[in-house]
């Protein structure tokens, strides 16, 4: 895998133009896994590349939030920050740029183990004819804060291991 400081893996861009263009998925959603140190190096580097807007969730949130002193979360809450990131949420169009979130491992920790459940599965399937949104987390807290068995229930086309 050769990559300069500021491109993607192949592996990697290949799996963000497979969310663009007419013959992508109804759900242009994709989760990768990223080591430590390509977590916090590759929104500032690879999102853009990806032509990806570079998006800290859990600092987005509580900046939201913070008129109110307190930052309430569901599963559908989740969601609901997430696909208001993207632009023209009323009308989307697919082609437009799409989303690279990441730090929303922060916010996933503040919901209990059903709900984590309940929320990928609603990103997984609800995010429909929307922008490219790429799902960062750590590899390491894949397992405890990600979807049950990303490769299989995601699959291939929309789930990415890079450690």
């Amino acid at each position: 895998m050769s990559t300069t400081a500021t491109s993607a893996p192949n592996k990697l861009i290949k799996l963000a133009n497979s969310l663009r263009g007419h013959t992508a998925p109804r759900v242009r959603t994709a989760l990768i896994a990223l080591n430590k140190d390509e977590y916090f190096t590759a929104p500032e580097t690879w999102a853009s590349s990806l032509f990806l807007e570079p998006i800290h969730l859990s600092l987005h949130v509580a900046e939201k939030c913070q008129t109110y002193g307190h930052v309430g979360l569901s599963p559908t809450q989740l969601l609901e920050y997430i696909l208001n990131l993207l632009p023209n949420n009323d009308n989307p169009d697919p082609m437009e740029p799409g989303v690279w979130i990441w730090g929303i491992d922060i916010l996933l920790a503040k919901l209990s183990e059903n709900e984590r459940t309940i929320f990928w599965s609603k990103l997984h399937g609800m995010a429909s004819y929307r922008p490219p949104i790429v799902v960062a987390i750590p590899s390491n807290l894949l397992s405890r804060f990600g979807p049950p068995e990303p490769e299989s229930t995601w699959g291939t086309q929309r789930f990415l291991s890079l450690t």
